[in-house]
């Protein structure tokens, strides 16, 4: 059976999006669900969009794969770097590892003897349920979202820490090289209105005296007259 995905791809300044149309085992039903499973064909990223049929993703070992409007996917067997859902319902995660998993504004969610190294909840409110899996990283708040059943939750945490910030050399090096770009234009801005000070504070004084020696010299010269 003919199935499309697509894969966004930059023109320039332009951010496009690809349609490509694969074969796959399958008729998309309950008894028989269209399968895909890693090809030449299919791109490192790529995302399904729209999809009602019954598909199942198998075996890929890709950067990115995301759901937008997407109903009946199941993921098994799977190790990803992403994993975005969209507004998708009645999705399955099965036996996958993912650096990181955002579900955003969907419900039905069922992931099973899955390893998660964060996991984002936002706007899901409906039956997310993770039953024997491990989580490295997640915040206190989202676990109102989710129903877990025989979890390990490793590092629940409730902010960003310094370490997390840091965690790789990059993200170090821009939050490094932002403070610094901080404390120098502090400084110049310091140093800036401290020379204007020392500009400031003489020519006051200078008007002052100057206004000073005017009324004198008004005062002597009435008294001269009298």
């Amino acid at each position: 059976m003919k199935f499309t995905i697509y894969r966004n791809y930059n023109f320039g300044r332009l951010l496009l999006t690809e349609d490509i149309d694969i074969e796959c085992e399958g008729e998309g039903t309950e008894e028989d669900p269209l399968i895909i499973i890693p090809s030449e064909k299919i791109p490192t990223n790529f995302f399904l969009k729209n999809s009602k049929i019954r598909v199942i993703l198998k075996n890929f070992n890709t950067h990115n794969i995301s759901l937008i409007s997407c109903l009946n996917v199941t993921i098994e067997k799977c190790k990803l770097n992403k994993f975005f859902i969209l507004e998708s319902h009645d999705i399955e995660i099965k036996s996958t590892s993912c650096h990181y998993l955002k579900i955003l504004k969907s419900s039905y969610i069922n992931i099973e003897n899955s390893f998660f190294e964060r996991v984002k909840v936002k706007n899901s409110i409906n039956k997310i349920l993770l039953r024997d899996c491990t989580i490295n990283r997640i915040k206190r708040n989202h676990f109102n979202n989710i129903q877990f059943d025989k979890c390990k939750i490793l590092n629940p945490y409730s902010f960003k820490s310094i370490n997390f910030l840091l965690k790789d050399n990059k993200r170090a090096i821009l939050i490094v090289a932002v403070i610094t770009i901080i404390i120098i234009v502090g400084v110049i801005l310091a140093l800036y209105n401290f020379v204007l000070l020392l500009i400031f504070i003489p020519v006051l004084i200078f008007i002052k005296w100057y206004f000073s020696f005017k009324e004198e010299r008004e005062v002597r010269k009435r008294k001269k007259l009298e």
